[in-house]
């Protein structure tokens, strides 16, 4: 039975990543989630990634966190707004 590693204990140094590619297990470490939720995220198409074979997926750090920050600025209101609604409600 295989010992199950920990991802996101080991820091990834972000000043070494530069323009380079990240791999699933880099930009896990970068989010803080289990490397499948990294390709779930992919498949779904939340977040961007080049698929350079078939088992290589690769990421852009700027364009993957550009995303995830665009996505959060857009539920954000939403959020607010259903508690508004429920605020006036009661």
């Amino acid at each position: 039975m295989k010992a199950q590693r920990a991802f996101v204990d080991r820091p990834i140094e972000l000043a070494s990543v530069g323009h380079n590619l990240l791999t699933v297990h880099q930009l896990s470490r970068v989010l803080g989630v289990h490397p499948q939720t990294t390709r779930a995220l992919w498949k779904e198409g939340i977040i961007p990634g080049i698929k350079l074979g078939y088992r290589t997926l690769r990421f852009n750090l700027a364009t993957v966190l550009s995303v995830l920050d665009k996505l959060e600025n857009l539920e954000a209101p939403r959020k607010c707004a259903k508690v508004g609604t429920e605020a006036q409600e009661a």
